[in-house]
């Protein structure tokens, strides 16, 4: 629907979509359902640290990213925010990446090649 593309100054990258679960196979495996309108955030944690709401930044957010960066992992913070019924593709940035409740971090090794 909207994206904001990745800008090196803010450390992050946005997108607003629409997010149809199959809710049959959220049941069986007891998993919470969403469905809706959804920003999507990706970006460095020390950024999305920034835009959680208040109270949705978990005690152990920066020591567990902060370990996972010194045993040489890129790690990326990842977030998210419900619409609740505004159609945020028409809102601005600023709108969307805020209010921000924390998703998790994927970590990823980039092992320098030996050439």
């Amino acid at each position: 629907q909207n994206r904001h593309h990745f800008a090196s100054a803010l450390q992050r990258m946005s997108v607003v979509c629409n997010v149809s679960a199959n809710a049959r196979v959220a049941s069986r495996n007891n998993v919470e359902v969403f469905d809706g309108q959804y920003v999507l955030v990706k970006g460095s944690p020390e950024a999305i640290s920034r835009l959680l709401a208040e109270g949705a930044k978990p005690d152990w957010y920066d020591s567990v990213y902060r370990q996972l960066a010194e045993d040489g992992m890129r790690v990326l913070a990842l977030a998210y925010k419900p619409c609740g019924g505004v159609d945020g593709a028409q809102k601005p940035r600023e709108w969307c990446e805020n209010n921000l409740t924390f998703a998790g971090f994927i970590s990823f090794a980039c092992k320098t090649r030996a050439d």
